[in-house]
């Protein structure tokens, strides 16, 4: 963990979006080999007799209702990510921009059903190891050394890919949102040693925090359920800002109250910070002077 968070924010560090666009480059075809052969391996093992029983997609652990919730929460960050956004913005064009988006989600949909797939495999052949350890152990227990040796390439090319494109996601906003508001007059050099600086210190503590976590799951959906609650109401409704007469002040109101109530009682009512962010949205957008103004108007 600690080599990899060396590799990927010394190179976010001195190269930006740039040196992670062509590193994910690389890394998206180590990714796609290995998923090949460990789900072309997991697809050999999975017969009739292995899979009796296994239900798709809900199960005796997760029922309808959960799948749905999981569905909303977890692919509605796909609508508001700024993980996603800073490609889009990255792109030449808009038509770039459309046929990308919709290329990654062509990509996407198989791959998924692919990951799922080793899930359910490693699942059945290994019913006593956690989420986390279902691919490590189908690796070590069914694969070849030198398969082995690309699937966990696979695997770090996965992990670090997600990480980079997030780090100079919290390093933009720190930088731009947040030092260059409070210091506007900063000169372009200032503000290349701040975002370098901001990246390594958001990378250690995002090393310290992984090396402290438990399970990675939970902590993925603790995390999609805060970010959810906060911030994908009033940046989709934000699209009709002026239709629905909203302001800026309730989209921070929205954005904090969503946020704090999934801190609060996600883990319970995971759909609650969802249903709290756009009541505060409305109520405090509407009772704004300026929502007042274009009323009378």
């Amino acid at each position: 963990m600690v080599a990899s968070a060396v590799v990927f924010v010394g190179y976010t560090a001195l190269g930006g979006q740039r040196s992670i666009v062509k590193t994910d480059t690389v890394q998206i075809l180590i990714l796609l080999l290995g998923l090949l052969v460990v789900g072309w391996r997991a697809l050999h093992l999975a017969g009739p007799e292995i899979l009796a029983g296994q239900s798709f997609p809900t199960s005796d652990g997760r029922g309808g209702v959960d799948v749905a919730i999981l569905v909303l929460l977890v692919g509605s960050t796909y609508i508001a990510g700024p993980d996603i956004y800073s490609r889009l913005f990255s792109a030449k064009d808009p038509k770039t921009a459309r046929r990308s988006a919709l290329a990654a989600a062509l990509l996407l949909v198989p791959l998924a059903f692919i990951i799922t797939g080793i899930g359910i495999t490693a699942r059945t052949l290994f019913p006593e190891i956690g989420p986390e350890e279902a691919l490590p152990v189908l690796m070590a227990e069914t694969l070849s050394p030198l398969a082995m040796g690309i699937a966990a390439a696979a695997l770090l090319s996965a992990l670090i890919s997600s990480a980079d494109t997030t780090l100079l996601t919290a390093t933009s906003i720190f930088s731009l949102d947040l030092f260059g508001r409070a210091r506007p007059e900063s000169s372009d050099r200032t503000m290349m040693i701040v975002s370098r600086g901001g990246t390594v210190l958001i990378g250690a503590v995002a090393l310290l925090s992984a090396l402290r976590l438990p399970e990675i799951i939970a902590t993925l959906l603790s995390a999609y359920t805060v970010f959810a609650g906060g911030l994908i109401v009033p940046l989709v409704a934000g699209f009709w800002r002026e239709k629905l007469r909203l302001t800026s002040d309730g989209a921070l109101a929205a954005l904090i109250g969503g946020g704090g109530t999934a801190l609060l009682f996600g883990a319970k009512m995971p759909l609650l910070g969802m249903a709290a962010s756009a009541f505060i949205l409305f109520f405090v957008s509407w009772l704004s002077p300026q929502s007042r103004r274009d009323i009378r108007g």
